[in-house]
């Protein structure tokens, strides 16, 4: 029997196992590899920027889970027309904006790593 990093030998009296270490050195070779799958050409954005952009996704999530239910509070609207609704949604994201650019600008006073597609150092 073999098991993800272990080749086991189970019978009715005996449990043995050896590490399988074929198997650990091939998927160590992998570790903190990762494949980034985009339709953008190659002309259009580097494959570094690429990365950079992804990486920028968990801020994105951030902002909307802030967005939601952590600081601005988006739902639930107790509104009851289109055009108040519509309004409290654009005053939320009106704030995330104005989070993300003090969060850009407050960057080198707070020790904030910023991505350097997004940074200008001079």
């Amino acid at each position: 029997m073999k098991a993800k990093h272990y080749i086991l030998d189970i019978t009715g009296d005996q449990f043995d196992f050896t590490r399988d270490q074929d198997q650990i050195t091939t998927e160590a070779a992998l570790d903190g590899i990762y494949v980034i799958r985009t339709t953008m050409a190659p002309e259009q954005m580097d494959a570094a920027k690429v990365v950079a952009t992804y990486k920028s996704l968990v801020r994105v999530e951030r902002d909307f889970r802030s967005l939601k239910a952590i600081d601005l509070d988006l739902r639930p609207i107790h509104h009851w027309t289109q055009t108040r609704v519509r309004a409290h949604v654009f005053i939320c994201m009106l704030a995330s904006y104005l989070t993300w650019h003090l969060r850009q600008a407050w960057a080198p006073l707070t020790f904030t790593d910023l991505p350097s597609v997004s940074r200008t150092v001079g």
